[in-house]
């Protein structure tokens, strides 16, 4: 394997309706597939493209809080943590380098603030502008914003420079 600077890395937004970035030959998005069987065929073959080439697979992986609030019913917070808890399987038995991000530190890293008072859905809006703003060339939507500002997140990390 190269070293970690010749990285094949991916940033992953872990919720049923959350997104993955690929940085490789250019930056894409997508949302994460409806079944368990299509996310780890997915990331079987980003697995398989890093190995071809020598890379390093590095997943960034947005941690998910383990007391999501009054206002979101335990069935959510299980489905969200269930569907975390089968990404980092998936990935560490397919061999990534995984790396847990939380959500705080990686607004934090690429510049965003929640102001107070600040209602969900402006709030995620905000990231997707931010994510426009920084990804002009892609098509982005709710579903992916996160993801590539994760993945900026990790690129920054790993070359040291704001992303």
């Amino acid at each position: 394997m190269k070293m970690a600077n010749s990285a094949y890395m991916i940033g992953i937004d872990c919720g049923k309706s959350g997104g993955f970035a690929v940085s490789y030959n250019g930056i894409h998005c997508e949302p994460i597939p409806a079944t368990d069987g299509d996310w780890v065929d997915t990331l079987r073959e980003h697995r398989l493209i890093a190995s071809a080439e020598n890379l390093c697979p590095i997943a960034y992986v947005e941690e998910v809080p383990s007391f999501c609030g009054k206002m979101i019913p335990s069935s959510r917070s299980f489905v969200l943590g269930k569907h975390y808890g089968f990404t980092l399987g998936a990935l560490q038995a397919l061999g990534y380098e995984v790396r847990l991000v939380r959500p705080q530190a990686w607004q934090k890293a690429v510049g965003m603030t929640r102001t107070k008072g600040m209602g969900q859905t402006a709030w995620k809006n905000k990231l997707k502008g931010e994510a426009q703003r920084r990804f002009p060339d892609l098509k982005i939507t709710l579903k992916t914003s996160d993801a590539l500002l994760v993945l900026a997140h990790g690129l920054s990390d790993m070359s040291g420079k704001q992303i």
